[in-house]
């Protein structure tokens, strides 16, 4: 396991993207956001300390998606 440090607003898992680890949140929070259709960006959610996130693509080893 590694640190890694994200500025705020930063792009973190790409939609599609190969998965190749998990995040869990130490402090902070993290937006999820989904690619509409229409190009628009939707906010489906937020993530807090303690959250997992990113652990289905390596479960099922299929592009990240939601």
């Amino acid at each position: 396991m590694k640190k890694q440090y994200f500025k705020r607003g930063a792009e973190i898992i790409k939609e599609g993207a190969l998965s190749d680890c998990a995040y869990i949140i130490e402090s902070g929070n993290v937006q999820v956001s989904k690619t509409l259709a229409t190009g628009e960006e939707q906010t489906i959610g937020t993530l807090q300390e303690n959250d997992i996130f990113g652990e289905m693509g390596l479960i099922d080893c299929l592009p990240r998606g939601l």
